[in-house]
C-alpha cells in the first residue's frame, strides 16, 4: 500500500439496485470525515441503471457473471480489489443516515487495533410495514456494545454458548472491517448467507473485539412478499444449522407466531402512524411470522440432514 491508498474503501456489492443507489451514494459522496476513501462495486451484471449510477458517482466497478455471486466470495472480492486498511462494506440499499455515519462506523477500528469490525444501527424506513418495523428497533439498540470472549475462561466460554446468538451479530448491511482481520479470517464462501454473522463469531474465536456502533446508522428496511420470507428464512436457517447447530421444533414455530404476532399488534396500534398502517401491520403479522419461522425451521431441518449425511 502507498502513501497515497485511501484510509477506508467503501465496497458494495450490487445487482438491479437503482432504486435506491444514487440516494445511498449521494450520503456516502456528503460524508464530513478525516478519512480519504474510495468507492469499489462489485456488480453482478446489471441490466438497469446500476453501473451508470456508480460511475457518475466516481465509483470504481468491477462486474462479474449474476451466476458467480455469493455473499462471501463476492465480499472477498470487493476486499481484494479495495485499497484501503479499513474496508466498509454496504449494501445497496442502506442509505447513511447523516453525514457522521463513515467517521463514527471507522472510529471503533482507529481507536483500539485490537477490534476486528465494527457495525452500524439500522432504522427502518418511512412506511416500513410493523413486523420489519418492530424487528429492527427491537435489534438495534442506542447502547453501544463492544464484545470480546476469553474463551480460556471456563465461565467466558459457557456465555458465549448460552449467548451465541447475541454474541455473533453483525451485519453487512453496514459494517468496517480490519484490512489484517479479513485477510486473516476471510468470509466463508461456502454460506449461501449469514457470512457476517459467521465471521463474527470466527473473530471473536481468534480473540478479536467486535463493536455494535449505534452512532453510525443507515436508513435500510426491506416489504418482501409471503414467499420471499419464507425463502429468505428458509436460508437463514440453513446457515444457523452450519454455524450455530441451532435448533427449533414445529411446535414452538407455532408458539412464536401466536406470541409474536400479538406483540406485533399492540405495537401497531400504539405506534403514531396512520390507521390503514395500523390495521395492515396487525392483520399481516401472523403470516408473516409463521413464513419466518417456519422457514428457519425447515433450513435448520435441512442442514440437520445435511450433517448426517
Amino acid at each position: 500500500m502507498s502513501a497515497m491508498d485511501p484510509d477506508v474503501s467503501v465496497v458494495l456489492v450490487t445487482y438491479n439496485g437503482a432504486r435506491w443507489l444514487d440516494e445511498v451514494l449521494s450520503a456516502v459522496r456528503a460524508q464530513r470525515t478525516r478519512q480519504r476513501f474510495e468507492i469499489v462495486a462489485v456488480d453482478s451484471s446489471s441490466t438497469d441503471a446500476t453501473r451508470a449510477i456508480l460511475e457518475r458517482h466516481g465509483a470504481r466497478v468491477h462486474v462479474i457473471p449474476k451466476a458467480e455471486f455469493g455473499h462471501g466470495r463476492t465480499r472477498n472480492l470487493g476486499g481484494r480489489l479495495a485499497r484501503g486498511r479499513y474496508l466498509v462494506f454496504m449494501t445497496q440499499d442502506a442509505t447513511p443516515a447523516d453525514e457522521s455515519w463513515l467517521e463514527q462506523l471507522v472510529a471503533p477500528l482507529l481507536a483500539d487495533p485490537t477490534v476486528a469490525g465494527s457495525y452500524s444501527r439500522q432504522v427502518a424506513r418511512p412506511g416500513c410495514n410493523a413486523v420489519e418495523r418492530r424487528d429492527i428497533e427491537a435489534g438495534a439498540g442506542t447502547e453501544r456494545l463492544v464484545k470480546q470472549v476469553d474463551f480460556s475462561d471456563p465461565r467466558e466460554a459457557a456465555r458465549f454458548a448460552r449467548e451465541r446468538r447475541r454474541l455473533i451479530l453483525f451485519s453487512n448491511v453496514s459494517s468496517c472491517i480490519r484490512r489484517e482481520a479479513l485477510e486473516r479470517i476471510p468470509f466463508d464462501e461456502g454460506l449461501s448467507i449469514m457470512e457476517d454473522q459467521d465471521w463474527c463469531r470466527r473473530a471473536l474465536e481468534a480473540g478479536w473485539k467486535v463493536v455494535y456502533e449505534p452512532s453510525s446508522a443507515v436508513l435500510h428496511s426491506h416489504d418482501f412478499p409471503l414467499r420471499e420470507v419464507f425463502r429468505r428464512h428458509r436460508d437463514y436457517g440453513l446457515a444457523y444449522g452450519a454455524i450455530a447447530q441451532f435448533r427449533l421444533s414445529l411446535p414452538r414455530v407455532l408458539f412464536y407466531t401466536l406470541v409474536e404476532s400479538s406483540r406485533d399488534a399492540l405495537y401497531a396500534l400504539r405506534c403514531d402512524a396512520p390507521a390503514l398502517w395500523k390495521l395492515r401491520g396487525a392483520l399481516a403479522a401472523p403470516a408473516l411470522r409463521f413464513a419466518m419461522r417456519y422457514g428457519l425451521h425447515r433450513g435448520i431441518r435441512a442442514a440437520e440432514r445435511a450433517r448426517a449425511r
